[in-house]
């Protein structure tokens, strides 16, 4: 076989690594994930993702809608377990819904969302310590196309 085409797999697929050659592989010029997300409820979606154990931080979210608007206070037990309240003293990062939305996905990272000025760093470091609360082990993907 010379030729395998797969219109719709994931980013992280294992796939390539079943060939020959992975390095043949040649991704599709213009990849589309077919992904959008929209928070409506920041507690239930964060306490609902595992999280690395012992971290603490403070998001400002600007919301135009409301929905996840404020501060929101992200603390995580040694079990890995999060719990996120309103908060109302100073944050750590601010960015607004759809940043967060990425990187609750894991698709994204706070400190490239900063350097592209989608983000602002409160506190020295608070980027990279989102970095690490919101990696992921497989990237987000959705095959359906709506």
């Amino acid at each position: 076989m010379r030729r395998i085409e797969v219109p719709d797999a994931a980013p992280d697929d294992p796939l390539p690594l079943l060939l020959r050659d992975p390095r043949a592989v040649r991704p599709l010029p213009h990849p589309a994930d077919c992904l959008w997300l929209r928070l409506l409820d920041l507690p239930a979606a964060l306490t609902a993702r595992t999280c690395p154990p012992g971290l603490r931080m403070a998001l400002r979210v600007a919301d135009p809608a409301g929905h996840v608007d404020g501060v929101w206070l992200l603390r995580t037990g040694a079990d890995g377990s999060a719990a996120v309240t309103p908060d109302g003293g100073p944050a750590d990062l601010a960015l607004d819904a759809a940043a967060l939305a990425a990187l609750h996905l894991g698709g994204e990272q706070a400190s490239r969302l900063v350097a592209a000025g989608l983000a602002t760093e409160l506190t020295p470091g608070a980027a990279r310590r989102a970095d690490t609360l919101f990696r992921t082990t497989a990237e987000p993907w959705c095959p359906d196309h709506f």
